[in-house]
């Protein structure tokens, strides 16, 4: 599942898109515009799931003539940028009318991995229960932590955001070439931790500008006679809030870190509570128990594009291990023992 943190960009872009068209005068019978979150797009060669775009349904709702999809927006958090580029150049190809892409791009400090076994993070958390609520679990951090910190509880980093990068596209005469580094129609820019977004403001403005053309384009393309001046004459309004955006992306990173830490919990307590109570039923597979929960792990960083494992296999494999050399002591010498509750087995 897509994190909070994953998810927090695209958000705040949708409500400045909104924005944006909302201050548009056209004529919503000859065209619809809609800004979407994670709908699929699917042609002939493709079907894939972009985290935003924009689209336009022209004509008739009830028996449209086409769909338009202008814009386009990806968000890559701790990965690699190859997936996230090579699904961009898949979406150009199959879309190749696309005016504007906006790829958004969280890198962390270092590659997330829930706690060791037997750390302090590991012997303290599990002995606590129930688990922790967001609040609480902040509020383990160090007293003179900053907001730009990583979020560190008991000497474990939950995340750590390193770098946060904007990169836009236009598109020319001929379809956007997502390869471009440098060049009049592609821009980067910086929101954190060094802000410099000056020249993917400009870009963005250059595409918004394209759009709002293409609108008009897209009417006419209905009825050749309509008025296109209300349109024309319509300001270019986009909030470029990069603040806000930044406030919210700091808010988004405390909750996917207490994700990270209630998967990482619900499993180890888990695992700990077979280790005391080997022969309970309670223990006993069940149909909620599959692998389907477990082949990720809780220490997977999951986006719509990739899974970045972190040391799971290795942990599980040490609680399992224990687990059973536990067992057959227990049957072994102490049948029938109970055990003393969550988080105390060692």
């Amino acid at each position: 599942m897509p994190t909070h943190i994953h998810e927090v960009l695209c958000t705040v872009f949708k409500t400045w898109f909104d924005r944006f068209l909302d201050s548009l005068d056209f004529d919503h019978t000859l065209i619809d515009t809609i800004v979407f979150m994670n709908a699929e797009v699917k042609t002939e060669e493709l079907s894939t799931i972009p985290d935003m775009t924009l689209s336009v349904i022209v004509g008739n709702p009830h028996r449209p003539l086409k769909e338009a999809i202008p814009v386009l927006i990806e968000t890559a958090f701790s990965q690699q940028t190859n997936p996230l580029m090579n699904k961009l150049q898949k979406q150009i190809r199959a879309k190749p009318e696309v005016l504007m892409v906006i790829a958004t791009l969280i890198g962390e400090t270092k590659p997330y991995h829930s706690p060791e076994h037997s750390s302090t993070a590991w012997d303290t958390l599990l002995q606590e229960t129930p688990a922790h609520e967001l609040s609480s679990f902040l509020d383990l951090q160090p007293l003179d932590s900053k907001p730009t910190d990583p979020i560190t509880i008991l000497g474990h980093q939950w995340l750590g955001l390193q770098t946060i990068d904007v990169w836009v596209w236009v598109r020319g005469d001929s379809p956007i070439n997502i390869n471009l580094v440098t060049g009049p129609r592609m821009a980067r820019g910086r929101l954190y931790p060094d802000t410099h977004m000056d020249a993917v403001n400009a870009m963005i403005n250059q595409g918004l500008r394209l759009v709002k053309n293409k609108l008009g384009s897209l009417c006419r393309e209905v009825n050749q006679a309509c008025d296109l001046t209300p349109l024309e004459e319509s300001p270019i309004t986009f909030p470029f809030a990069w603040d806000h955006m930044y406030n919210s992306l700091i808010g988004a990173s405390g909750i996917t870190a207490h994700s990270r830490y209630l998967a990482w919990y619900t499993k180890s307590a888990r695992g700990v509570k077979r280790m005391e109570h080997p022969d309970s039923h309670d223990n006993e597979p069940s149909s909620s128990n599959t692998r389907s929960h477990t082949d990720a792990g809780p220490n997977a960083t999951v986006s719509n594009n990739s899974v970045q494992p972190g040391t799971s296999s290795a942990q599980n494999d040490d609680v399992q291990h224990n687990a059973g050399k536990f067992k057959s002591k227990s049957r072994g010498k102490h049948r029938g023992t109970k055990g003393k509750g969550k988080g105390k087995g060692k």
